[in-house]
């Protein structure tokens, strides 16, 4: 999928080998990634660069996540949002975001941020 391939993504979690992970993954697939492993740090790259998608943990170490979640939507409302949940369900009240449960299978993860960056394109 051209479109995809050319789309930017920020990727914030606080575990670095999660971010190496996933940094490898999406780059593999044609994403462009810039990774942050704090809320301080994301919105300071969120200041800096348009970022088509965000995969964001809730669990992050400086700032509560609906918190940072909350913030994100303030500052970027057009960045489709991937959050990461893996204590308990949240309501999917935006077409701009996905919450999936961990952990998340690869195929999942490139199969839900294309067709969202898709969906978002149209």
């Amino acid at each position: 999928m051209l479109l995809a391939k050319k789309s930017t993504i920020l990727v914030i979690d606080g575990n670095r080998s999660i971010l190496r992970v996933f940094r490898r993954l999406l780059e593999k697939n044609g994403y462009q990634v810039v990774t942050a492993e704090t809320g301080k740090e994301a919105v300071e790259k969120l200041h800096c660069t348009c970022f088509d998608a965000a995969l964001v943990d809730l669990e992050l170490p400086d700032i509560e996540g609906t918190s940072f979640l909350f913030e994100i939507k303030k500052m970027t409302p057009e960045t489709v949002k991937i959050i990461f949940n893996g204590l308990r369900n949240l309501d999917d009240d935006d077409c701009r975001e996905v919450f999936l449960e961990k952990p998340v299978l690869p195929t999942k993860l490139l199969t839900v941020i294309d067709a969202k960056l898709q969906e978002t394109k149209q």
